[in-house]
């Protein structure tokens, strides 16, 4: 990556010991870190270099057994799958006659991140007990509250976007308002107490 102008950072997220005291060095992991801005340009570098050896897969390859609605599913979610993966899959569906145009592939593509940003609604069991821990006055109330509230996540082109629904962020902020007026009122009426 650093060929192609993208500043990068390796980060060794193996574990520190080896659990099964036999040395193994099979186990290790790496991240991969780049800046925001430079994804884009490295998907297309990664995409080059997948592009350049998925010729050599032969028919042995475990996607050549996947039906074309499993293909179909891979291509709406490529960032699950690697890069060659993706490719592949749309050679075998373009062997099998269903040869897709770079428009449908970026709409099939667009469906899985529509899918993927579609905000969730919160489970109505936390919000019951965020209301109630908020009330009591307390840490609890406040996480509940600001977890269902801020809580984001980033898709596979690195947008944040929030990941729950309206009405569970409007009442993760009530539960989160609550909870620090409760507990601002029996922190006061302790201190008033002594």
């Amino acid at each position: 990556m650093e060929k192609e102008g993208i500043q990068t950072v390796m980060e060794n997220t193996s574990a520190g010991v080896d659990i099964t005291f036999s040395g193994n060095t099979h186990g290790n992991e790496f991240l991969l870190k780049i800046n925001h801005d430079a994804f884009q340009k490295a998907n297309a570098v990664l995409e080059k270099q997948a592009a350049s050896i998925v010729d050599q897969f032969t028919d042995d390859h475990y996607l050549f057994e996947f039906s074309d609605e499993e293909l179909l599913e891979l291509i709406e979610r490529p960032d699950e799958w690697s890069k060659e993966d993706f490719l592949l899959a749309v050679r075998i569906l373009k062997d099998r006659g269903h040869e897709l145009s770079n428009s449908e592939i970026r709409e099939i593509r667009e469906n899985g991140l529509r899918d993927i940003r579609t905000p969730e609604p919160g489970k109505p069991a936390w919000i019951i007990v965020g209301y109630a821990t908020a009330v009591a006055g307390g840490l609890i109330g406040l996480l509940i509250g600001w977890t269902h509230w801020k809580s984001t996540k980033i898709d596979p082109t690195g947008k944040r976007f929030y990941i729950y629904d309206e009405e569970t962020r409007k009442s993760g902020r009530n539960i989160f308002w609550i909870a620090v007026v409760f507990t601002a009122f029996f922190v006061v009426r302790y201190f008033l107490m002594l």
